[in-house]
């Protein structure tokens, strides 16, 4: 299944640790295979098996492990000497430019940047969700209860009180409202920092 780029390929998209298991947790992880064709590194399976009982068996099989060359390893590892990432991301970030990947998905701050600053497009947990909605994959009601389980049922951290108040102005554009605070241009910025 999955989306096509304008080029007409499947979107390529590699995911970190945190938006597969956060999608996992809030029951949506199938949205990914709607996005594209879904790689995940060695790193991120080892720490899905180590955060996810019996992921071995429950793992989709669209959402392919793809190994580094070996170079890509060595520098996945200077990275996380250098403690700028964890094994999970530097692995993911590389893997992304080793296959021209068209997503980058992380909802960590570090590996956004150094992705960005290597020309990578980032999304992450809620931008999925919120492209799901866009795309008509999910009705105004399942993308609302989706935002609602990553807003306080997930481990992403949208449950801290300074993001609580954004879910009402969320709740409120996902229901066609665009009187309240947050117009279409600062919704759009809105989640893509916090997607």
């Amino acid at each position: 299944m999955g989306a096509k780029t304008e080029g007409g390929r499947l979107r390529r998209i590699v995911t970190n640790t945190g938006p597969a298991l956060h999608l996992h947790e809030i029951k949506m992880l199938h949205l990914l295979n709607l996005a594209g064709e879904v790689f995940i590194p060695e790193a991120v399976q080892a720490e899905l098996n180590s955060l996810i009982p019996n992921w071995g068996r429950i793992k989709p099989e669209w959402l392919k492990v793809e190994s580094l060359s070996p170079s890509s390893r060595r520098k996945a590892e200077a990275w996380v000497q250098a403690g700028l990432v964890d094994a999970g991301e530097a692995e993911a970030i590389i893997l992304a430019k080793q296959l021209g990947a068209d997503w980058l998905l992380t909802d960590d701050a570090a590996a956004r940047l150094i992705a960005r600053s290597l020309g990578l497009e980032v999304h992450g947990s809620l931008g999925v969700v919120l492209w799901a909605a866009a795309r008509r994959y999910l009705s105004r009601a399942e993308a609302e209860a989706a935002l609602d389980r990553l807003f306080f049922t997930s481990h992403c951290g949208f449950h801290h009180p300074s993001l609580r108040k954004l879910r009402k102005p969320w709740r409120g554009y996902m229901r066609g409202d665009r009187s309240g605070r947050v117009d279409k241009s600062s919704f759009v910025d809105l989640s893509s920092l916090l997607s």
